[in-house]
C-alpha cells in the first residue's frame, strides 16, 4: 500500500488529497476541492427544504385551481337554471384556458356586473322568512360557495375545530334570536361591525365560520325557497363537494430485512406486540442487596405485572409505572428491586390493542383474541390473526377518507361481522390510529415475534427468525435447540473475542513502532510478555481485571501471547493485524460448515442492525449510490459527487482499487427541525460567550491582561460549577482566572492521553495545585474526600438533567397534540431537539465523574464519526476499495494544530483540501502519537499545546503552499433554460409508445372490457438499428468465461465502462427488449419568474409638474417603520398629519400608528385613526407587466391600472453581440435574459428556446447604425479565466497564476456590468471586497466589471474543468 486518499466530506463540498508514502520529501501527489449546491436551500442563514418550497407553491396553485373550478361549476349550474344572468359562452371565455384565446372577464355584461353588486348578506337574511328572486338566491349561493371553508379529511385536531366553532355559533344564534348565520352576519353589518376576521386579530389556525353552519343554512334556504330536491342536491354538491385526500400508503419504504416487502404501520397490533415484548425482554432487575442483574423474564410473576401496563388506554407512560407496581407486589415478600431503566424513561404504550380490548370488553390481549373469534358472525375459515388484521385495516384506510359515507361503512363493517353493542360500534368508528411506519415489514415482524414471546432478547430473536429459510425447515426442526444454543454462544463470546483482537492489534502496533524486527521464527521475550499484561489491564479495565481469578488471568495472558507471537511471525508475508469479523459473518460460517448451505443461502440470515449494502463493483469503477436506506437529499447529493470524483481519479490513474481511503465528516446530517435547534443552541452559546467576554474585560482592565478564548471557556466552566472548584470546594473569583499565572486552570476530567477527548464536556475548572494531585487519574480513582466534594458539587447537574427530561416529555406531548398544526408541531419538535442537546451535554459532563473506567469503546468513539454521510460513503467506497476508514473531525483539528498549519479560514474553499491532506497522513500510528503527545502536555500542564511528529520535515511549508495551486471545481449547474421532460404515466404506470388496432372505418377496436387493443409496441434501438435487450442480473467477467455472448449474456458500453448482463426472458423464453415510452415535454421553467410581491401603479406629478408612474406597495406598519418611510407615504393628508405630530409620539406598543382626533383647517373634526398598513412609494421606476388584471372595471380604467407589476429575479444569462467596425474597433452590445423573459418567449411553444436573436442592430436609425451578430451567451455560475493581452498566454502560465485569474459569474446587471467571485472564495457575498478591475499579481475576492472592460475566456466554449480540477483548453 503506497497511496492514501484523504476525503473531507461535507454537505456541499468534497476536499481530497492523494499521498504517496513511497516518495521522499513532499508526499502529496495531488489535492483539490469540488463544491456543489446543497440538497436544501438557505435564506438569511435559515435552511429550508427545496422540495417543500416547490410543494408549498404547487399546493397553492392547486388550491386556487380547485376553488376556481368549484365556482365555475356552480355558475354553470346557476346559469342553466336561470339563477345567474351570465351566458355559458361568456363563462367559458372567462374561466377555461384555450390556446391562442385570451381569458376575458365578462365586463360587457351589465346585468352580471349588477348581479355581483347585490349584497349577499342581505339576501341570505331576507331569504329565511320571505321569498326572493332566482337571481338574488343565485347571488347568495355564489357567496356561500366562496365562503364555505375547508373540511378536514383526517381524524385529528383540525377535524374538531369546525365542530367547536359550530357549537359556539349555535349558542350565539340562539342568544340573539337568529335562525341562520347569514341573518346574524347581516345584523352585524347593519351595526357597522366586521363580519370576517383578519390576520391582525385572528390566529392563523382559527376558523372564520363553521362549514357545518353554512351547510345548515343552505338546507334551511332550500326549504324556505321551495327548491326541488334534485336541484338542491346538485347545488349542494357544487358548493360543498370536497374530494377525499389521496392515500400515501403507496410511498411507504421497504423493510430492512425483507427487501421487497413494505414496512408495517406502527399502529398495527402485530407491531405493538413486537415493540412491547422487545422492551419487556430488555428489562433487567436486581434485588437491592444483590450484585448481579437478571432479566425480568426470569421472574414470571413480575413480568406479567409489567406486561399488563401496556394494555391500558394510554399512548405513553413512564417506567415508574412498571417499577412502582413491581415493588409494591415485591414488598409482600420483603423484596425491593432496582432496574436497568430510570423511572423517568419514556415508554410507548399499545393504543390500538388497548382500544380493541375496550371494543370487545376483554381483560387483556390474549382474552381479546378469544372474544374476537367467538363474536365473529360469519362462517368462514379466517383465523383470529386474519380478523384482527381486518379490524385494523378498515380503520387504517378509513383514516385517510374521513367523511359521513366512510364513517357509515366502518360501522356497517363491524356490526355485520361481530356481535357487539351499538355503543361499541360507535367507539370502534371513533378510533384514531397513530401515524407512522416501523423499519420492518409484517413478514419480518411475524417471524421475529414468536421468539420474542418465548422471552428471548431482541438480537437472539432476530438471528433465530430466518434460520429455517437458510437451512431448510426440516433441518431447523431437527436441530432447533443446537442452532439456538450455538448462536447464543457466538453472540455471548463475540465481545470478548473482538476485545482480544483489539489487544493483539494494539500490541502489534506498539511493536512495529518501537522495534519492527520480527521474523518467521520470532519468540516473545520478557519485555513483550510484560507489555501483554499491561495491555490486558488497560483494555479490560482495572475493575474487571481484578475480579478475575489467577487461573483466568493466566489463561487469558497465554492466549494473547500466542496470537501476538503468530502475528509478529507474519511480518515478512504481510497480514500483521488480525481482522475483526462481523458477528453475522461468524454465525453464517457456522451454518455453512455445519449444514452445508451455500453462501447465497446464508446471506438470508436476519441481522438486528441490517442496513442496505452496495453490491461489489464489477468494472473497476463506483456504481450508482442509490439505496432505499437514504432519504436525505443532502447525503444523496454528496454521494453522487463522490462517485463522480473518484471515478475521474481512477480514469486519470491517480488512484487504484488498492488505494487506502480515510474519510472525515465535518458535521452530522439532521432533519430541518434538528438543524434549527442546533443553530439556536449554537447561537445562544455565542451570545453567552460575548457576555462572558464583556464581563471578563471589565476585570482585565484592572490587571492589564488580555482576555483570550481560553479565558471565556474558563468563565463558562466557572458558571457551570457555581463558582466552586468541584474537587476542593474553594470559591472561584473572576480575578483568579486571568493573568499569566491564574490560580484556576482547565483540567481534563478524563485525561486526554487516555480518552483523546478535548471537548467542553471533558473540561473542568480546578485549582492548579489540585491538577498536580489528580495527574493522570479519572475522578473515581481519587481519594474519598475529593469524591465527596465533587458528588455534592455536581448535584445541581443531576437536577438539570431531570428538569430537561421533563421538558422533553412535555414537548413530545405537545408535538402529538398539535399534529394538525404544522407550525406549532415543528416548534415543539425544535424545542425537544434543543432540550436534548442540553440534556446530552449535562449527561456527558456528569458521566465523566461517575464512570469507574474509560472503556475502549469510548476512546474509539472519539476517533470514528458515525454521521450518515460517513456511514454510507464508507459502505459505498467499500464496494470497490478494500481499506476504507472514517476519522473524527475533532482529531483532525488536533493534528492540524500540532503540525503548525495555518488556522482554518472557512472563507476560502481550499481549507477542505488541507483537511484532506491531514487525513491522508492519519495512519494507524496516529492514535499512539496522539496519546503520547497528550500525556506529555498534561505532565507539563500545557493542556492545549502538544506536538506530534510530522509525516516529513517540510510538511507544514508544503501544505501551506498548496492553497495557491488549487483550482476549486464548482458544480453549480444552471438548468433554468433546460426543458423539463418526463415519461408519461397513467396511474403511476409508464405509458409505452404503441399503435392501437383500428377497423376499416378508422375506429379503435375494443376488447371485452372496453379497452383499446394494442396492435404494435415500439422498441428502443441502438446506433446500428438493433433492438436493445432489457438488462437482467449483472454478471462479472469470471462468470461469463464458459458462456456465449448474445445467447447467455450481452455487454453494455457506457462512459468507457463495459458491463455484462444476463437476458430477461418472458414465459415463451423469448428475449425481452426495452420499450419506447411516451415523453412529455413540459413548459415549466426551472426557477421562479418574479418575486412574490405585486406592486400597484398610480399616476402623480413630479417636481417639474410632469406626470409619472409611481409603483406603490401596501406596507405593514411595525416598530421598524421610520421617518424615511413616512416621506414615501402616498396619501398626502395622512403623511402631513404624521409629520405634524411626530412619528415617535404616535407609535403604539405594537408599533402601529395612532393618529389622534383633531380639527382640520375648516374646523371640522377628523376622527382618530389606527394605521396598521399604509401605501408607500417604492424606488422602482420601471417594472415589467407580469399579467393582466381580471376585474369588473377591466377596459374602463387607465392602461397602467390594468396589469400586475413585480420585480424580476433569476436574470440568469446575458447574450453578447459584437463585431469589428470599419475603424478596426470592437462594437459591442448585450441583452440580459431573465426566467420571466424565457417563459414569455416560449409561451405555447413545444420546444424551449432561448429568447435571443441571431443579430441585433445597434444605434438603430442613426448614421452609426451597425449590425452585430450573436457571439456568445454567458450564464450565471459559468467559470471565466481572465487574460492580459491574448488568450494564448493562459496555456503557458503556472497553475498558481491560473488560480489567480479563475472566477465564477455570479450576477448580470441591467447596465451591462457583470459580477464575478474568485473560485476559491467562500463566505457571504456581502462580506467580500469588491474590485472594479483585476490585479494579475494578487487574486481579488469579487469583481464588478463592465462588459467592455472584460478580457476573458469562458467555460464550455473555450475550456473545461474536470472533476479532479484539471483545466483543459479547447
Amino acid at each position: 500500500m503506497a497511496k492514501i486518499l484523504g476525503l473531507d466530506l461535507g454537505t456541499n463540498s468534497i476536499g481530497w488529497a492523494i499521498r504517496d508514502t513511497n516518495k521522499d520529501g513532499n508526499q502529496i501527489v495531488d489535492t483539490n476541492v469540488i463544491v456543489f449546491p446543497q440538497g436544501v436551500g438557505e435564506e438569511k442563514g435559515v435552511e429550508f427544504s427545496l422540495a417543500s418550497e416547490r410543494t408549498k407553491h404547487r399546493a397553492s396553485r392547486k388550491l386556487y385551481k380547485r376553488r376556481k373550478k368549484r365556482k365555475t361549476d356552480l355558475l354553470n349550474l346557476l346559469i342553466d337554471n336561470g339563477f345567474c344572468p351570465l351566458t355559458t359562452d361568456e363563462l367559458m371565455i372567462w374561466s377555461v384556458y384555450k390556446k391562442g384565446q385570451e381569458m376575458k372577464y365578462p365586463t360587457e355584461n351589465y346585468e352580471f356586473s349588477e348581479w355581483l353588486k347585490i349584497n349577499p348578506y342581505e339576501i341570505r337574511a331576507k331569504a329565511v322568512n320571505a321569498p326572493v328572486s332566482k337571481l338574488q338566491l343565485g347571488r347568495a349561493l355564489y357567496h356561500m360557495c366562496q365562503r364555505r371553508g375547508f373540511k378536514s379529511g383526517r381524524k385529528d385536531a383540525d377535524a374538531g375545530k369546525d365542530l367547536i366553532q359550530f357549537k359556539k355559533e349555535q349558542i350565539t344564534l340562539s342568544e340573539n334570536g337568529f335562525q341562520t348565520l347569514g341573518e346574524y352576519y347581516y345584523d352585524l353589518l347593519q351595526k357597522n361591525q366586521k363580519v370576517r376576521k383578519t390576520k391582525f386579530n385572528a390566529d392563523d389556525q382559527e376558523v372564520n365560520s363553521s362549514r357545518i353552519s353554512y351547510a345548515e343554512e343552505f338546507n334551511f334556504l332550500m326549504k324556505s325557497q321551495n327548491i326541488k330536491k334534485e336541484l338542491a342536491d346538485n347545488f349542494f354538491d357544487a358548493i360543498f363537494f370536497q374530494r377525499p385526500l389521496k392515500s400515501q400508503k403507496g410511498s411507504v419504504g421497504k423493510c430492512t430485512l425483507e427487501k421487497t416487502k413494505s414496512r408495517l404501520a406502527v399502529s398495527h397490533p402485530l407491531f405493538e406486540e413486537f415493540r412491547m415484548f422487545q422492551y419487556l425482554n430488555s428489562i433487567k432487575v436486581k434485588e437491592r442487596n444483590d450484585d448481579k442483574f437478571v432479566f425480568l423474564s426470569e421472574l414470571p410473576e413480575y413480568y406479567k405485572i409489567a406486561e399488563d401496563k401496556f394494555y391500558r388506554k394510554v399512548k405513553n407512560f413512564k417506567f415508574l409505572d412498571i417499577s412502582k407496581s413491581i415493588n409494591i407486589n415485591a414488598k409482600k415478600n420483603n423484596l425491593f428491586f432496582e432496574f436497568n431503566y430510570n423511572d423517568k424513561y419514556p415508554i410507548v404504550g399499545s393504543p390500538t390493542i388497548s382500544q380493541f380490548i375496550e371494543v370487545f370488553d376483554a381483560e387483556n390481549w390474549k382474552n381479546c383474541k378469544s372474544i374476537i373469534r367467538s363474536k365473529y358472525k360469519k362462517q368462514d375459515a379466517k383465523s383470529t390473526n386474519d380478523l384482527i388484521d381486518e379490524l385494523w385495516h378498515t380503520l387504517f384506510f378509513a383514516c385517510d377518507f374521513v367523511n359521513d359515507k366512510t364513517s357509515e361503512k366502518v360501522k356497517t363493517f363491524i356490526s355485520d361481522r361481530f356481535s357487539i353493542t351499538e355503543e361499541k360500534v360507535n367507539y370502534y368508528e371513533s378510533i384514531n390510529l397513530k401515524q407512522g411506519y416501523s423499519s420492518l415489514s409484517k413478514k419480518a415482524i411475524g417471524k421475529i415475534l414468536p421468539f420474542l414471546e418465548e422471552k428471548n432478547i431482541y438480537p437472539y430473536a432476530v438471528f433465530f427468525a430466518n434460520v429455517d429459510v437458510v437451512v431448510g425447515k426440516k433441518k431447523w426442526n431437527e436441530n432447533k435447540q443446537l442452532i439456538q444454543d450455538t448462536i447464543i454462544d457466538i453472540i455471548s463470546s463475540y465481545k470478548d473475542k473482538t476485545l482480544k483482537i483489539d489487544i493483539v492489534n494494539g500490541l502489534v502496533g506498539d511493536f512495529i513502532k518501537e522495534y519492527d524486527n520480527s521474523n518467521y521464527d520470532y519468540i516473545l521475550d520478557d519485555t513483550d510478555k510484560k507489555n501483554v499484561l499491561e495491555k490486558i489491564k488497560v483494555f479490560y479495565g482495572k475493575y474487571f481485571f481484578n475480579k478475575m481469578t489467577d487461573d483466568e488471568k493466566g489463561i487469558l495472558q497465554k492466549e494473547i501471547e500466542k496470537d501476538f507471537q503468530v502475528q509478529l511471525q507474519k511480518r515478512r508475508v504481510g497480514g500483521y493485524y488480525l481482522s475483526k469479523p462481523r458477528i453475522d459473518e461468524v454465525i453464517k460460517d457456522f451454518l455453512v460448515q455445519e449444514f452445508k448451505v451455500t453462501k447465497e443461502q446464508a446471506d438470508k440470515l436476519y441481522h438486528p442492525s441490517a442496513m442496505d449494502a452496495y453490491p461489489q463493483s464489477q468494472d473497476g469503477f463506483l456504481g450508482l449510490p442509490f439505496t432505499d436506506s437514504i432519504k436525505n437529499p443532502m447525503a444523496m447529493r454528496t454521494l453522487f459527487y463522490l462517485r463522480k470524483l473518484v471515478n475521474t481519479l481512477l480514469k486519470e490513474n491517480k488512484i487504484a482499487p488498492d488505494t487506502e481511503i480515510i474519510i472525515e465528516l465535518a458535521r452530522e446530517l439532521n432533519d430541518k427541525n434538528k438543524r434549527l435547534a442546533i443553530e439556536r443552541w449554537q447561537r445562544e452559546r455565542e451570545n453567552e460567550n460575548k457576555k462572558f467576554r464583556e464581563k471578563l474585560e471589565e476585570f482585565a482592565k484592572d490587571t492589564n491582561s488580555k482576555v483570550t478564548e481560553t479565558d471565556v471557556i474558563k468563565y463558562r466552566l466557572c458558571q457551570e460549577q457555581n463558582n466552586k472548584c468541584l474537587y476542593t470546594n474553594e470559591t472561584i473569583n473572576c480575578e483568579k482566572l486571568l493573568g499569566s499565572n491564574p490560580q484556576f486552570d482547565i483540567e481534563h476530567t478524563f485525561p486526554r492521553s487516555k480518552s483523546f477527548d478535548n471537548s467542553l464536556v471533558n473540561k473542568t475548572l480546578a485549582d492548579k495545585k489540585f491538577n498536580q494531585i489528580k495527574g493522570n487519574q479519572i475522578p473515581q480513582d481519587l481519594d474519598n474526600k475529593y469524591k465527596l466534594n465533587f458528588i455534592n458539587n455536581t448535584k445541581h447537574w443531576q437536577e438539570n438533567i431531570e428538569g430537561l427530561e421533563e421538558k422533553i416529555e412535555q414537548q413530545k406531548y405537545f408535538s402529538s397534540l398539535f399534529s394538525g398544526d404544522i407550525k406549532k408541531k415543528n416548534e415543539a419538535i425544535q424545542k425537544r431537539h434543543y432540550y436534548k442537546l442540553e440534556l446530552d451535554y449535562w449527561k456527558q459532563k456528569l458521566y465523566r465523574f461517575t464512570a469507574t473506567e474509560i472503556k475502549p469503546n469510548f476512546k474509539n468513539s472519539q476517533l470514528v464519526d458515525t454521521g450518515i454521510i460517513t456511514k454510507y460513503s464508507e459502505l459505498f467506497l467499500k464496494s470497490l476499495f478494500q481499506r476504507v476508514f472514517p476519522a473524527k473531525g475533532s482529531m483532525v483539528a488536533d493534528v492540524r494544530k500540532s503540525w503548525g498549519l495555518d488556522a482554518k479560514d472557512r472563507n476560502y474553499h481550499y481549507h477542505h483540501a488541507i483537511d484532506a491532506v491531514v487525513l491522508s497522513c492519519m495512519d494507524k500510528s496516529i492514535r499512539d502519537s496522539l496519546a503520547e503527545a497528550f500525556k506529555e502536555s498534561e505532565e507539563n500542564r500545557y493542556s492545549d499545546k502538544f506536538k506530534i511528529k510530522k509525516p516529513w520535515n517540510t510538511f507544514t511549508e508544503d501544505v501551506n503552499q498548496l492553497k495557491n495551486n488549487i483550482i476549486v471545481v464548482h458544480n453549480h449547474k444552471n438548468n433554468i433554460d433546460k426543458q423539463t421532460v418526463k415519461k408519461l404515466r397513467n396511474r403511476n404506470l409508464l405509458q409505452p409508445k404503441v399503435d392501437y388496432k383500428k377497423n376499416q372505418d378508422g375506429r379503435y377496436v375494443l376488447d371485452k372490457k372496453g379497452k383499446k387493443i394494442i396492435e404494435k409496441y415500439y422498441y428502443q434501438k441502438d446506433e446500428k438499428g438493433n433492438l436493445i435487450p432489457q438488462e437482467g442480473n449483472k454478471v462479472s467477467e469470471l462468470e461469463i468465461i464458459d458462456k456465449k455472448e448474445g445467447i447467455d449474456y450481452f455487454k453494455v458500453e457506457k462512459d468507457n465502462h463495459i458491463n455484462f448482463y444476463e437476458f430477461v426472458r418472458n414465459n415463451k423464453n423469448e428475449i425481452v427488449h426495452k420499450k419506447e415510452y411516451i415523453f412529455e415535454k413540459g413548459q415549466g421553467i426551472r426557477a421562479s419568474l418574479h418575486k412574490d410581491t405585486f406592486y400597484g401603479a398610480i399616476e402623480r406629478e413630479n417636481e417639474k409638474n410632469e406626470k409619472e408612474i409611481w409603483f406603490v406597495i401596501r406596507k405593514p406598519v411595525t416598530s421598524a417603520f421610520s421617518d424615511t418611510e413616512v416621506n414615501a407615504i402616498v396619501d398626502d393628508g395622512i403623511k402631513s398629519r404624521i409629520i405634524k405630530h411626530g412619528l415617535k409620539n404616535i407609535k403604539t406598543e405594537e408599533g402601529w400608528i395612532l393618529l389622534p382626533s383633531e380639527l382640520d383647517t375648516q374646523g371640522k373634526e377628523i376622527k382618530e385613526m389606527l394605521i396598521k398598513k399604509i401605501r408607500v412609494k417604492t424606488r422602482n421606476t420601471d417594472l415589467p407587466k407580469i399579467k393582466s388584471q381580471s376585474h369588473v372595471t377591466q377596459g374602463k380604467r387607465k392602461e397602467y391600472k390594468e396589469s400586475y407589476y413585480s420585480t424580476l429575479e433569476n436574470i440568469f444569462a446575458m447574450a453578447i453581440y459584437e463585431t469589428v467596425n470599419d475603424k478596426g474597433k470592437i462594437e459591442q452590445t448585450f441583452k440580459t435574459i431573465s426566467a420571466f423573459d424565457l417563459a414569455k418567449h416560449n409561451q405555447g411553444n413545444a420546444k424551449l428556446e432561448m429568447p435571443v436573436e441571431e443579430n441585433i442592430i445597434k444605434n438603430k436609425g442613426k448614421k452609426s447604425e451597425i449590425l452585430l451578430p450573436l457571439t456568445r451567451v454567458l450564464k450565471v455560475n459559468q467559470m471565466a479565466i481572465f487574460f492580459k493581452r491574448n488568450p494564448k498566454e493562459l496555456k503557458t502560465i503556472s497553475k498558481e497564476n491560473l488560480s489567480k485569474r479563475l472566477f465564477k459569474i455570479t450576477q448580470f446587471e441591467s447596465d451591462g456590468r457583470i459580477q464575478f467571485r474568485h473560485h476559491s472564495q467562500g463566505g457571504a457575498d456581502k462580506d467580500l471586497k469588491k474590485e472594479s478591475s483585476l490585479d494579475f499579481e494578487k487574486s481579488a475576492q469579487k469583481l464588478r466589471i463592465s462588459l467592455s472592460n472584460i478580457k476573458a475566456i469562458y467555460e464550455g466554449k473555450d475550456f473545461e474543468i474536470t472533476p479532479s480540477g484539471r483545466v483543459i483548453f479547447k
